[in-house]
């Protein structure tokens, strides 16, 4: 149903992603975030439109979900068209 609206759904993983600057402000989505330990479950990510990674410095051990959750939907909020 979600596609039928024209969402798309974007993940967050390391393997095979995305730089959040390939998230467009049009872009109707319904955002899954992994947890730390095991990230987002391997069915969800076969599904998935878009693989997105935050790219930080490799000082940067990892992110706090939420905190994670927090600058993507702050990125997609604040772009501009």
């Amino acid at each position: 149903l979600a596609k039928a609206n024209d969402y798309k759904l974007v993940v967050t993983t390391l393997l095979e992603a995305q730089p959040l600057a390939t998230l467009y402000k049009d872009d109707k989505i319904i955002l899954v975030i992994g947890n730390e330990a095991r990230g987002v479950s391997p069915s969800i990510l076969t599904i998935a439109d878009l693989k997105l990674k935050i790219t930080m410095s490799n000082k940067i051990e990892s992110l706090n979900a939420g905190i994670a959750a927090s600058i993507i939907m702050h990125h997609h909020y604040s772009l501009k068209h």
